[in-house]
């Protein structure tokens, strides 16, 4: 398995924790930009999550406690054009 080299992440997250809804929880003391004053999640916001094995992610923070701050990935229109050539075929 390869890891991607000098990947810059907002937040790592454990790519085996990725529930059904897409939402991973992370932690900003163990995040690349930890020690980054300047970085301050809120719901709503958007961030590059990664887990060191694949290429980075764009996720949208739902909800923070501390430092605890939970991701919902976006995985962009996976199966939307599938969904829509079957949905017209009717």
């Amino acid at each position: 398995m390869a890891t991607v080299p000098n990947v810059l992440h907002d937040l790592w997250y454990d790519a085996t924790s990725v529930g059904a809804d897409l939402v991973v929880e992370t932690s900003l003391n163990h995040s690349p930009r930890g020690e980054d004053a300047s970085f301050d999640p809120q719901p709503g916001d958007w961030v590059s999550v990664g887990d060191d094995e694949e290429p980075s992610l764009r996720g949208r923070v739902t909800r923070r406690e501390g430092n605890r701050v939970w991701v919902q990935l976006d995985l962009g229109l996976v199966g939307t054009e599938s969904t829509s050539r079957v949905a017209g075929e009717r």
